[in-house]
């Protein structure tokens, strides 16, 4: 699979004059990202270097303004380092040489703390116990427990104890700035010098350092090495001091270290053996080691591409047990010319290369060199280097850029903290649990689940059918026309925005769902619910609880669960169920369905042609205007034709057949019908249309008013309301039952 570049390269320093350049980056735990560097202007802070700093957003924007690290600001302060912190804050350790009276030492470190913000915590501290000689190349790593380990090259001749010549050094720092161990030494080999340490912390809680050792004692005594020590939690050793390397011929140098997701780590270095593939000055080998620290298997090439030399490696292990080595190649292979390529390559935790080898940066005049790699909260990288080219962002001098890159081959599974925590997806089905925090999660392709937890969070969900957790009002869900069939689950009331299809409310607190001008699906729950569909053919459901379901413009179906629900249609031809409970159900334009379920329901038909369905329980159907049909089912209804032509079946029971004017009931083609009607069960009442009306068998009319005859020959009622003798309304009975006066009600 291709590696995906997130995005182009891009400049990190807005400090321009002079140089800047050895930066570290540390990937901070909500998913930003810190990067720190030296700037060399002389104007900064008054002295030749100083260390600067800037914080970036997971899609590479700036947070905040371009910041000093360094308090101290006499002579050089050079080669910083930072590590992240749980609180979503960072550390950075420097070399110093402003000569202070803690460390009168040409060359001390020192280190910083600073919250989320990029604002100092505390003041600098002096890192080392042994302030003699020089103390640089640091690097520092958060353990598992949150305390920092910080390791450097410690050259006080004959001062340390454990080796009287340049060693590598460790001291681990709690988060509140003291001290959890000595000074310690690291390197048991001691013989000549040891240089380059490189940290890795572990799942365990303990920490793994690899260098390049010059002592040549056994098993490696051909001048190079690359050795590595196990420590735990608190410093301690852990087994021997081991060699990394496999072949022995050559110089090995340049080591980095990082621990798989199963617990192995891999250690990648340079390698100028000539062996195992790569024939040319420099190559770029990697070896496991299991959890231990002992080495595993075989050496693995790393580079594809073996003409000239490629040196300088950096490795970061990946979400998925994988892991990628970035380097720089001097090949001088393609269209990139210059002195200094970055180039990447992704492996499997088994080491087999996934993909090509890729260059990343884009500039391709100057010398490109001083790569560091920082894993994103999110599992993309981020690829930060030095060069020496004149660039867009930065025409004077050394500049760094960065960039991010996806390396991502399958779906990501995060929990988030307390922090705002910033990801982006991938393009398979990802799970994101934001946890606390007004948090930003982007699903990008696939069929996701983000879940923001509480806070104000926004919840972009991308292609796909994604599913979106919500449990504040402040949540906002965020889709693009066209980008799948998405399904908000909200515990607060929540109002579907733009181009999202369906909201399901959850728990049991009284909540209002509203949708959007699509099609959406809404459904409540064990609460109150009002659920409004707007305009779009819209499905409701209200479950339980006793809710009001309000269909809107377009073609709704509503069913409205348990509960004593008030239902309404509005316009469009909708279909309106009320199923349990005793329900309320108002169809209001077009051509509604409307059914009443179980128990007392009250139906009203509205302007269109309505069909109604009481369903059991003693129900009362009203069809208002149009030609209405209205059916009782079960129990003892009451049916209302309203104005137009109706049709009422009162099904079981005994019903009654309620008539409340002349003009509703009609007559020739606009009469009502009624096609099952029984005598001395059901009844017809028309005390609203003629009270104190007699019924005259199939006599004819009289001229008095207020009489009602039944016309055997067509099943037809006719009433003379005002005694001209002439009928103003009809009523068809189907099946011409026989009838007696004691059927209706005056």
């Amino acid at each position: 699979m291709t590696l995906t570049f997130f995005t182009p390269d891009f400049g990190i320093n807005t400090l321009t004059t002079g140089n800047q350049y050895n930066q570290s980056v540390a990937a901070l735990s909500d998913g930003r990202f810190i990067v720190v560097w030296m700037t060399y202007d002389g104007t900064v802070d008054g002295s030749g270097t100083s260390i600067r700093g800037q914080i970036f957003l997971a899609d590479g924007s700036r947070s905040g303004v371009e910041f000093q690290v360094n308090t101290t600001t006499t002579n050089d302060q050079s080669l910083p380092t930072v590590t992240a912190l749980a609180n979503g804050g960072f550390f950075v350790a420097w070399g110093d040489y402003s000569a202070s009276p803690d460390d009168t030492s040409e060359d001390a470190l020192r280190g910083q703390f600073f919250d989320a913000n990029g604002t100092m915590i505390g003041p600098e501290r002096l890192i080392p116990q042994f302030t003699d000689g020089y103390q640089s190349f640091s690097q520092a790593t958060r353990l598992a427990n949150g305390n920092i380990a910080v390791v450097w090259e410690h050259d006080g001749i004959g001062e340390m104890p454990e080796d009287p010549e340049a060693g590598i050094r460790v001291r681990i720092i709690r988060p509140d700035g003291t001290f959890a161990s000595a000074d310690l030494g690291v390197n048991t080999a001691t013989f000549d010098n040891q240089y380059d340490p490189r940290i890795t912390a572990l799942a365990d809680g303990g920490f793994f350092i690899v260098w390049r050792d010059f002592s040549a004692t056994a098993p490696d005594t051909n001048g190079q090495a690359v050795r590595g020590q196990r420590f735990d939690a608190d410093g301690t050793r852990v087994g021997p001091e081991q060699v990394i390397n496999q072949v022995i011929v050559g110089a090995q140098s340049h080591p980095d270290v990082g621990e798989l997701a199963d617990g192995r780590m891999i250690v990648v270095f340079q390698d100028g053996s000539g062996t195992g593939g790569d024939t040319s000055p420099a190559a770029i080998k990697g070896r496991f080691l299991g959890a231990d620290g002992t080495p595993t298997g075989n050496e693995i090439l790393i580079n594809t591409t073996t003409e000239g030399s490629q040196v300088f490696p950096r490795v970061i292990p990946l979400l998925d047990g994988g892991f990628f080595v970035a380097w720089v190649d001097f090949s001088n292979a393609g269209t990139d010319l210059t002195p200094g390529l970055i180039t990447g390559q992704r492996f499997d935790a088994n080491g087999a290369k996934v993909g090509p080898e890729t260059r990343l940066n884009t500039l391709t005049d100057g010398f490109q060199s001083g790569i560091e790699l920082a894993l994103l909260a999110d599992g993309r990288i981020v690829v930060t280097w030095d060069t020496s080219a004149p660039t867009p962002d930065d025409p004077d001098g050394y500049s760094m850029r960065a960039r991010i890159i996806d390396p991502r081959t399958s779906a990501v599974d995060l929990t988030g903290t307390d922090l705002a925590d910033d990801w982006y997806g991938t393009l398979f089905n990802d799970t994101m649990a934001g946890g606390a925090g007004n948090d930003t999660l982007r699903g990008e392709g696939g069929n996701d689940l983000l879940d923001g937890g509480s806070g104000a969070d926004s919840l972009l969900g991308g292609a796909g059918d994604d599913t979106f957790v919500v449990d504040s009002t402040g949540d906002q869900v965020i889709e693009a026309v066209g980008a799948g069939t998405d399904t908000v689950r909200s515990s607060a009331s929540h109002t579907l925005g733009a181009h999202v299809e369906n909201l399901v409310l959850t728990g049991s607190a009284d909540l209002n769902g509203t949708g959007n001008a699509l099609g959406n699906r809404l459904g409540g729950n064990a609460g109150e619910n009002r659920l409004a569909g707007g305009t779009g053919n819209d499905t409701l459901l209200g479950r339980a609880g006793d809710d009001r379901l309000i269909g809107g413009t377009g073609k709704d179906l509503v069913r409205a669960g348990r509960g004593d629900d008030r239902v309404s249609g509005n316009g469009g031809r909708d279909v309106l169920n009320g199923e349990a409970g005793r329900d309320r159900i108002a169809g209001g334009g077009g051509n509604d369905l409307l059914s009443g379920g179980a128990q007392n329901d009250t139906l009203l038909g509205g302007s269109g042609n309505d069909r109604m369905f009481g369903g059991t329980g003693r129900d009362r159907l009203l069809g208002l205007d149009g030609r209405d049909r209205l059916e009782g089912d079960g129990d003892n209804d009451v049916l209302i034709g309203g104005r137009g032509a109706d049709t009422m079946s009162g099904g079981a029971g005994a019903d009654v057949f309620l008539f409340r004017s002349a003009a509703e009931v009609g007559r020739i083609a606009g009469r009502d019908v009624i096609t099952d009607f029984r005598s001395g069960i059901d009844r017809i009442d028309l005390s609203r249309v003629m009270p104190d009306g007699t019924f005259i068998g199939n006599a004819a009319f009289s001229g008095s008013a207020g009489e009602l005859r039944y016309g055997a020959s067509d099943a037809t009622l006719y009433g003379d309301i005002d005694g001209d003798g002439n009928d103003d309304f009809q009523i068809r009975l189907s099946g011409a039952p026989s009838i007696t006066s004691n059927d209706f009600i005056f």
